[in-house]
């Protein structure tokens, strides 16, 4: 499976799929293409202001897609889907290890977004 990407737009295999966020980073595993997307890329920045945070799209901003552009899954939150947490970092591809804002270090199984270990690292 051959993939690239651009702003927030995903090719797979030449298929385009467009994302609602930009691409953070984006590589395949076996059955599919895990997605980091970044839901502040469009925040006036350079200092986040609270409230621009408050509402940016909430939810987990990481997925799995099939070679057909369409979602396997979507990861799971260690503080609850409609927390104002998300992933901002892949610390490893395997095993999938993700990071997330309100500091917790998880290892998400592959095929079902699940976690599967949580530490609290701060």
């Amino acid at each position: 499976m051959n993939i690239t990407y651009n702003g927030s737009q995903l090719q797979i295999d030449g298929k385009a799929v467009k994302m609602p966020s930009p691409i953070r980073e984006a590589f395949t595993v076996r059955w599919g293409v895990i997605v980091l997307m970044d839901q502040f890329s469009g925040l006036k920045g350079p200092i986040l202001d609270i409230q621009e945070v408050r509402n940016a799209p909430k939810g987990t901003n990481l997925f799995c897609y099939s070679p057909a552009g369409i979602v396997l899954w979507k990861a799971e939150l260690p503080t609850g889907d409609n927390s104002e947490d998300y992933y901002y970092r892949v610390s490893s591809r395997s095993p999938l290890v993700v990071n997330s804002f309100s500091s917790y270090r998880c290892e998400i199984d592959p095929a079902t977004g699940k976690i599967i270990r949580q530490d609290f690292f701060k």
